[in-house]
């Protein structure tokens, strides 16, 4: 399943490398929720079937609760609809794993696609390295490249109600139940945002807010403003460290402490208002 919206710039490739896997999937289903460019279009081009669902009714759950509902299969495999396979191989890397039952979801490696900026490779370096690895109680999951098996999502689908993420309150719930996740490096696909600081401010607060509401707070630690500052700070200047050995220009350099800062008061700024007033803070992010 591919998740889209307005991702005409990206779409065709991605589908393109879907049909080249050495292991056919056996049906592709791209999930529109509103796209105003030629995504769709492009989408009907290939041999998929696209299912829409309405602005409106978006949330990160409820769009992937429809594309599994709609699908056939035991195992259905996600991608983001910019996030593009590196290899033949790839479908068959992410979905390896679910034949042991005790696996309720795989995710893959996330590489920088070109023109990345600098300070977002060393993140994807550092989040998704070259070991596999299994995970009992650590709820980190990305469903940007990743794939399930739909046995345990009848048991445990996403939570519709979170405005982020629901991919960790999913493998939370899954490891309570017994299972556990996989990250399997060899399932790697080209994925990177190159957010601005608005983009980044927002995205981290939508995160951590999906976090508190999942009840997952914890688990990633409090932050207070004091906390953030120091550890925006301290961000930055491994940041800035890291990409000065790299050769990196004065740009990236400077730019890495406003970008640690606006992810950092994002999730202050989140868990402040969340703890004030939950409900209207959950509606707010989402109409962002």
């Amino acid at each position: 399943m591919i998740r889209t919206k307005n991702e005409a710039k990206h779409l065709a490739p991605v589908l393109d490398a879907i049909e080249r896997q050495d292991h056919r999937a056996r049906e592709v289903i791209v999930l529109d929720s509103g796209s105003t460019d030629r995504t769709v279009e492009i989408a009907r081009r290939f041999r998929v079937r696209v299912v829409a669902i309405t602005p409106e009714s978006f949330t990160p759950g409820h769009g992937l609760n429809v594309g599994v509902a709609a699908s056939e299969s035991e195992v259905v495999a996600f991608l983001s609809g910019h996030a593009l396979p590196c290899d033949e191989w790839w479908l068959r890397s992410i979905t390896e794993p679910l034949s042991d039952e005790r696996v309720a979801g795989c995710y893959g490696r996330q590489v920088p696609l070109l023109g990345c900026h600098p300070w977002e490779r060393l993140d994807l370096e550092r989040t998704f390295g070259c070991r596999p690895r299994v995970q009992t109680h650590d709820p980190f999951f990305s469903n940007a490249n990743a794939a399930i098996r739909r046995e345990v999502w009848e048991r445990i689908p996403f939570r519709e109600d979170l405005p982020g993420g629901e991919d960790h309150a999913w493998a939370a719930a899954a490891q309570a139940a017994g299972y556990c996740i996989v990250y399997n490096p060899r399932a790697a696909a080209g994925h990177s945002h190159n957010e601005g600081l608005r983009k980044l401010y927002r995205r981290a607060g939508q995160d951590r807010a999906g976090l508190l509401a999942a009840g997952l707070g914890g688990h990633y630690g409090s932050y207070s403003l004091a906390r953030c500052l120091a550890g925006s700070l301290r961000a930055a200047l491994r940041d800035g460290l890291a990409l000065m050995g790299r050769g990196a220009g004065p740009g990236p350099i400077l730019g890495a402490p406003l970008r640690r800062l606006a992810q950092g008061l994002g999730t202050y700024e989140a868990q402040r208002v969340y703890r004030r007033n939950p409900d209207r803070f959950l509606s707010t992010v989402r109409d962002r």
